[in-house]
């Protein structure tokens, strides 16, 4: 078994109208863009399908937080509906995926 990366219920996700391939996307390039021995420049993704799409750029150096490794980011997200701005913090336990510890939007445009 693989493990599933569908977000849980109470997870929180990057912008609502995201389907489960998105987040998959987008997950994966906020998985490069956070990585502490990465280059800290931006990575972004997109879906063909949905046409969605956005890009992740870390805010700060990594910090430990609960023996986790958390680190801020700021993330710009497109759907056909909306267009949005966020800051946010996304933390992973050892061994773990990345995971969004905080998220607000910042703006957003129709």
């Amino acid at each position: 078994m693989t493990g599933s990366i569908t977000p849980a219920e109470s997870e929180i996700r990057l912008a609502p109208g995201l389907t489960d391939e998105d987040w998959r996307r987008a997950s994966n390039a906020m998985s490069v863009a956070l990585d502490p021995l990465g280059n800290g420049e931006r990575a972004g993704w997109d879906n063909p399908e949905t046409g969605h799409s956005g890009a992740f750029r870390p805010a700060g150096l990594p910090f430990v937080r609960a023996g986790e490794v958390c680190r801020a980011w700021v993330a710009d997200v497109k759907t056909k509906v909306v267009s949005r701005h966020q800051e946010g913090t996304s933390c992973r336990a050892p061994g773990e995926d990345w995971r969004i510890a905080a998220n607000q939007k910042v703006a957003e445009a129709r």
